[in-house]
């Protein structure tokens, strides 16, 4: 899933009632969902627990990013830090550098999707600052 706006909250403290439309009309959570709008680089932690728009509490195994880092302005969300819903966030001081993802597709010799790679980027660099096998 990609989308604009945010599937919960930026610091990962609850659902938000986009969540709850796409989900429904998807008939469950999505493998994963990467969102831009907040202007940082964030990798939440899957399984995640928060509360849900009803205020209970509510799972999802969703790898969701959050890929606002390329953004102006764009600082460091020391709100974040500690926080055990985040895996990984741009850290620094000042203004910290604009980046971007990227997703690989493993294939097979069939041409079948076997793993995705995703990593994250500082522009005008060539080593992911991030990344993970999402699949």
């Amino acid at each position: 899933m990609l989308t604009h706006h945010t599937g919960f909250q930026w610091d990962a403290s609850g659902f938000m009632t986009l969540w709850d439309e796409l989900t429904d009309a998807l008939g469950g959570d999505p493998y994963a969902w990467l969102w831009g709008h907040v202007h940082n680089g964030i990798v939440y932690k899957s399984p995640l627990t928060m509360p849900g728009t009803n205020g209970q509490p509510r799972t999802t195994t969703t790898f969701a990013r959050c890929l606002g880092h390329s953004a102006l302005p764009y600082g460091e969300a020391t709100v974040l830090k500690g926080n055990p819903g985040i895996r990984w966030m741009e850290t620094g001081t000042g203004l910290l550098p604009n980046g971007f993802g990227t997703l690989r597709f493993i294939l097979d010799g069939n041409g079948m999707v076997v793993g995705i790679m995703e990593h994250f980027f500082h522009l005008g660099t060539t080593a992911p600052v991030f990344s993970s096998r999402l699949f």
